[in-house]
């Protein structure tokens, strides 16, 4: 996993605006998921939308998985705790668990903020691993 660069990356989310199809929640997680494994879902789909109605029309027309869910169930692994680069679902929102905190949208909805993690009950956690950490831990 490219820790370093996962870091950088969601350490520039802060503060920053919503802006759908350029800096949501869902391309935030398609970014580190490309990140972890080196593929390129977020490209599929970044800037191709500015409405989740529709990103959700877009992808499930034109993308490699029609939904972020799907993905998470065919190429993540469903986990009970959060590690470091852990995807979370939940309640139509996804982010990045980062050392024990997450990236969320601030109460008025319009930019992101960095929150400590809270587990709940109705979350889903993914986690993906690229294929050097899933060779080295076959040794």
């Amino acid at each position: 996993m490219k820790n370093g660069f996962i870091t950088e990356y969601l350490s520039t989310l802060a503060g920053e605006p919503l802006v759908y199809g350029e800096n949501d929640c869902h391309i935030m997680v398609l970014t580190v998921i490309d990140m972890i494994t080196g593929t390129n879902y977020r490209d599929e789909i970044y800037q191709k939308y500015n409405t989740p109605t529709a990103g959700r029309k877009y992808a499930r027309e034109s993308c490699s998985f029609p939904t972020l869910l799907g993905l998470c169930k065919e190429k993540g692994k469903l986990v009970k705790e959060p590690l470091d680069g852990d995807i979370i679902i939940a309640a139509g929102h996804s982010t990045v668990y980062w050392r024990g905190k997450v990236i969320v949208l601030s109460e008025d909805k319009t930019k992101y903020i960095v929150s400590y993690y809270n587990p709940d009950q109705k979350q889903k956690i993914y986690r993906f691993t690229g294929s050097n950490e899933q060779w080295q831990l076959q040794l």
